[in-house]
């Protein structure tokens, strides 16, 4: 995908990362090695290497955007839907700034980067990382 857009527009300014992948009825005893590896790697591991793939570019540019959504079901969880609840968790933990030192914030602090974390509803949340520049309000 990265070096798609590298070849086609010669820079990659944005990333939205909202894919994932929901297996319904994986409640905690049924949810089999099968299912939970494919959510995990789909929903957990594809947003990673994504990030990791533009985010070498961006700082490369000194310039891009990264926004990771997630679902409510990162903070709360739902009977059936381990792994994707897991998923979420792990997306939001590892990719959307909190206060503090974090591990969004250690990661990229050394190249410029500045965050933000906003609700969009009920249901979604996303976080905005900014390499160089400012980041646009719409």
């Amino acid at each position: 995908m990265a070096r798609k857009t590298l070849e086609t527009y010669g820079k990659i300014d944005v990333l939205v990362a909202c894919a994932g992948i929901w297996i319904p009825g994986q409640n905690l005893i049924e949810c089999s090695d099968e299912s939970w590896d494919k959510v995990i790697d789909t929903n957990l591991k594809g947003t990673l290497l994504c990030c990791q793939a533009v985010g070498k570019r961006m700082i490369e540019q000194q310039r891009g955007h990264i926004v990771n959504i997630t679902s409510i079901l990162a903070t709360r969880g739902l009977w059936n839907s381990v792994a994707y609840c897991a998923s979420q968790g792990a997306v939001s933990g590892a990719f959307h700034p909190h206060p503090g030192p974090s591990t969004s914030n250690v990661t990229w602090a050394p190249y410029g980067g500045s965050f933000s974390r906003t609700s969009l509803s009920r249901t979604a949340a996303f976080s905005a990382l900014t390499v160089g520049g400012r980041r646009s309000e719409s």
